[in-house]
């Protein structure tokens, strides 16, 4: 059993939970012409897993996997609403505000750049979620203001 005091390099974390995110969203988003989409039920399921595993394992990486596994689902949405180009800028946008503000939450926690690393795996699953939720009404936002 790992221990509670163990500690994680936060910028480390936050690259390796960043890279997760941004290459399984647009990897399961697309192709859809090479596989069939799977439901939407699967993505959850999958997202609800990976998160349990990376909390449990204390993985900065399986945050972002699991932050993927529902930012597919709204790229997708906001791809075929509003183009795919549009639907990818509104998906890093949201990404890199989500964790950029997960970076500003663990800065008092951080010493000598290291921080807990249940506590940055959370932040950083609860900042990939959050970019995941608000993709589509960006895109939306953008989509709206650009006519």
């Amino acid at each position: 059993m790992i221990t509670d005091d163990r500690t994680v390099d936060v910028d480390g974390a936050m690259l390796r939970s960043w890279l997760a995110y941004a290459f399984w969203t647009l990897a399961c988003a697309w192709p859809a012409s090479v596989w069939p989409p799977v439901p939407a039920w699967i993505h959850v399921a999958l997202a609800a897993l990976y998160g349990v595993l990376a909390v449990a394992w204390r993985s900065p990486t399986g945050a972002g996997t699991a932050a993927a596994c529902v930012g597919s689902l709204a790229l997708r949405e906001a791809s075929l609403a509003h183009g795919p180009a549009l639907g990818c800028a509104a998906a890093f946008i949201m990404g890199a505000l989500a964790f950029g503000v997960s970076d500003a939450v663990l800065e008092g926690l951080v010493v000598d750049g290291r921080a807990p690393a249940r506590t940055v795996v959370l932040d950083l699953l609860a900042g990939g979620m959050f970019a995941a939720v608000w993709t589509v009404p960006l895109a939306d936002l953008i989509g709206w203001a650009l006519r």
